[in-house]
């Protein structure tokens, strides 16, 4: 994502409206886990933040549980990506996952792309996505790309639970009452 146009979509005033969609993600090395969040934004677009980061996973379960419980809304889990390890916690926690195919994780990787380049995504500046944003990479899938957390400079997590967050948000400002 190009520095110019990631920091044109930055609106400290943005806050979220209306349903809310989670998505968590899980580091390589397993050293970071992070938790998004997604919705209409009050300013026009979706608004992307980055709830929760923190060390290793184990409190990643009870975390995604709470924020469900108080706000509502399922939380999308990338099938394949390190954070699917924790299925079974996140059902013994009675998370509400919506699980993130690779096909949907690519499209989602385009649909958060195309958001920032026609300013359709609001965010809020934190330093952490900030720094996901500036330091990824991509990998191929087919003719289409997703995040690539094995080239990224840094720790994607952040970026790419904003990623799966903002496709569950914006499927549903298309399509109201789904998911």
């Amino acid at each position: 994502i190009p520095a110019v146009a990631w920091a044109a979509c930055e609106d400290p005033k943005s806050a979220p409206t209306g349903p809310l969609s989670y998505a968590l993600d899980v580091s390589p090395q397993r050293d970071w886990s992070s938790i998004a969040v997604a919705a209409e934004s009050d300013r026009g677009g979706i608004h992307v933040e980055l709830v929760d980061r923190r060390p290793g996973t184990s409190w990643l379960p009870a975390r995604a549980a709470e924020l469900q419980r108080k706000w509502g809304g399922r939380v999308a889990v990338g099938k394949g990506a390190p954070a699917w390890s924790l299925m079974e916690d996140l059902d013994s926690a009675k998370v509400d996952v919506l699980p993130i195919s690779t096909e949907e994780h690519s499209q989602a990787c385009g649909d958060l792309y195309d958001a920032v380049m026609d300013r359709k995504l609001r965010h809020i500046g934190q330093a952490e996505l900030n720094a996901a944003v500036a330091g990824a990479d991509r990998r191929f899938y087919g003719d289409a790309w997703l995040w690539s957390r094995r080239n990224s400079s840094v720790d994607i997590s952040p970026l790419v639970a904003v990623t799966l967050a903002h496709w569950v948000a914006s499927k549903r400002q298309r399509k109201p009452g789904i998911l």
